[in-house]
């Protein structure tokens, strides 16, 4: 059976599942990552840019609900939003947390944020709407006086270590020291670990939040993520700044998910032509052992913490690519705003960090020209393939055998459930896997979103959409 676009459409909204909350209906969620503060403010004046990087831009919470079209146009069905709490002066991107029980008035009221939350939740044409993630820190607090922290005892200076610079070839010092200058908790105390658990559990029934991103997992010790995670009460997805696989997999059990670093650099390094796809191949091994569920981690280009994309290669083809690797490739995909319009800002000089570390000790003083304000003048470019069939290459040239593809298909088709996928064999050896097909031949398998083949290299990429049929499995 040949499945056109018109009737994946209509079986994705008559057939798609209300979903939970949980691990397992994330993993079929696309991610849109948006900076409150730089996605719109609230008259909707969108086309006005920032002067001023390093401070608040304007972006609001009714602001974000009023560009919900705009993001699940696309294709997205979950947002990532920064965090929500009030936070000392100059703490736009909401990583300088004051006060865990009031929000930021700077991005509007504790009703305003209740009324993203249920609109996102009924946006979507399906009965489980789009899923808003908070980012939220234990960490740290901002930069204002100890005192001045709320709630107690977080005013208190024995709620915190003792000042000291990391030393990152110390896994103590991660733990223990200060980023950026910013008073590190104490997290190894009871009474602090209860009033985050108590926290995380009231913050996500408050405001109905469907997930927890979670940042500077890996300056916390172990022990305290458990329980944290528990109290949330939905998926939790870690940052653990790393591309280790194995120090990465020492977080797995901790959380729900983390966000995938360890695929992160093979794979901007072969989509942007300085390493190898076989890099990719190896990783990907590497993390299918060492991971209990590698499709619970996030896929990602870029984010608030490094260069965007573009930034590090000016490229759209390229980036259209990665794009399709990243949303269509294992684990739960996650966008950073303003991809969709080709955006190109910078990163910070290695010596500032907003939620990541630094290789010496940070000044906190944060200009990022990644956190470009969104001014939408424009319907997004065609970057992003999340309601059709695409495919990108992922091997270079290969005399006699061409070109390695991906053949991707639509995440909202793959939601449907697992699909027969058939792929007619041209009049040349095709590979699927590490498997060599002979020629004329029919292959037919079970796929989640995609199929690996290798069609000589005088065959299109999107030729080869065309010899494809896809059918539901009963």
């Amino acid at each position: 059976m040949r499945v056109s676009s018109s009737s994946i459409a209509i079986l994705s909204q008559l057939l798609l599942p209300v979903l939970a909350a949980d691990t397992a209906a994330w993993k079929s969620r696309n991610i849109y990552f948006a900076l409150t503060d730089r996605v719109a403010k609230t008259d909707d004046s969108g086309s006005s840019a920032c002067g001023n990087l390093g401070n608040y831009c304007g972006g609001t919470f009714k602001g974000l609900e009023s560009k919900l079209d705009y993001i699940s146009g696309m294709g997205f069905d979950a947002i990532w939003i920064t965090p929500v709490v009030a936070n000392s002066e100059g703490g736009y991107h909401g990583y300088w947390a004051q006060d865990l029980y009031s929000v930021n008035s700077n991005y509007g009221t504790a009703d305003d944020l209740k009324s993203l939350v249920n609109a996102a939740h009924e946006k979507a044409s399906d009965d489980s709407g789009i899923y808003v993630m908070v980012d939220v820190v234990a960490n740290h607090m901002g930069m204002a006086k100890i005192a001045d922290n709320k709630p107690e005892p977080l005013n208190q200076e024995s709620s915190y270590h003792p000042a000291c610079d990391i030393n990152y070839s110390d896994q103590s010092s991660v733990e223990k020291c200060r980023i950026a200058g910013l008073p590190d908790l104490n997290t190894e105390s009871p009474d602090i670990q209860k009033v985050f658990n108590d926290w995380i559990s009231w913050l996500v029934k408050e405001y109905s939040f469907d997930g927890v991103r979670i940042d500077t997992v890996k300056h916390v010790n172990k022990e305290f993520w458990p329980g944290f995670s528990s109290a949330a009460g939905v998926y939790t997805i870690g940052e653990v700044f790393d591309g280790g696989v194995d120090y990465l997999a020492g977080y797995a059990n901790l959380m729900s998910g983390l966000l995938n670093y360890a695929i992160y650099y093979p794979m901007n390094n072969f989509y942007q032509q300085k390493g190898s796809s076989q890099a990719i191949v190896d990783m990907h091994d590497r993390i299918s052992s060492a991971f209990p569920d590698p499709s619970a981690l996030g896929t990602f280009l870029d984010n608030h913490d490094n260069a965007r994309w573009l930034n590090s290669k000016n490229d759209a083809s390229l980036l259209k690519n990665a794009l399709a690797y990243v949303i269509l490739s294992r684990g739960i995909p996650i966008v950073y705003y303003g991809t969709e319009q080709g955006y190109a800002g910078g990163a910070d000089p290695p010596t500032a960090r907003i939620s990541g570390e630094a290789d010496s000790t940070p000044t906190p003083t944060f200009t990022r020209p990644s956190h470009d304000y969104l001014a939408l003048g424009s319907p997004p470019v065609d970057l992003l393939p999340m309601t059709k069939p695409t495919c990108t290459w992922l091997t270079p040239h290969t005399p006699g055998v061409g070109p390695g593809v991906i053949l991707l298909f639509s995440r909202r088709m793959v939601d449907l459930g697992r699909l027969v996928i058939t792929v007619s064999t041209p009049k040349f050896p095709m590979a699927s896997g590490t498997t060599l097909l002979a020629p004329d031949r029919t292959l037919r398998m079970e796929a989640e979103r995609s199929v690996l083949v290798s069609p000589m290299a005088s065959q299109s990429c999107y030729s080869l959409l065309e010899d494809i049929e896809v059918a539901l499995i009963d």
